[in-house]
C-alpha cells in the first residue's frame, strides 16, 4: 500500500494510477480524509446500485411517479405552470 498527499497525487496522477493497478493508493487530504485510487473493473457493481444510493423512501416516491406515468395520470410543464400561477399568483 502507497498513502500519499494530494499535492503528490496531482503531479504525479498517470504514475499512480498505474501503481494502482497492483498496489492500493490511498490519497489523504489536507482536510483529513483519504480516497482510494481504486481500477473501476474492481469495484463491485452493487455499489452503485440505486438501493444504495437512495433511501427507501427515496426509492418508494420514485416508483409511485413512474405508476403515475404508466396510468396516464400525468400533467404537461404548461399546465403546471398554470396551476402554480393560480395557486400562488405573488410569485409570479
Amino acid at each position: 500500500m502507497i498513502a500519499i498527499n494530494v499535492t503528490e497525487f496531482r503531479g504525479n496522477m498517470k504514475k499512480y494510477l498505474a501503481i494502482s493497478e497492483n498496489e492500493k493508493v490511498i490519497v489523504h487530504s489536507a482536510k483529513g480524509k483519504a480516497y482510494a485510487i481504486v481500477p473501476i473493473d474492481e469495484i463491485e457493481e452493487d455499489n452503485f446500485t440505486a438501493e444504495k444510493i437512495l433511501t427507501e423512501d427515496q426509492l418508494k416516491a420514485i416508483e409511485i411517479g413512474l405508476q403515475d406515468i404508466r396510468n396516464g395520470n400525468v400533467k404537461s410543464h404548461e399546465e403546471v405552470v398554470r396551476e402554480r400561477k393560480k395557486r400562488f399568483p405573488h410569485l409570479f
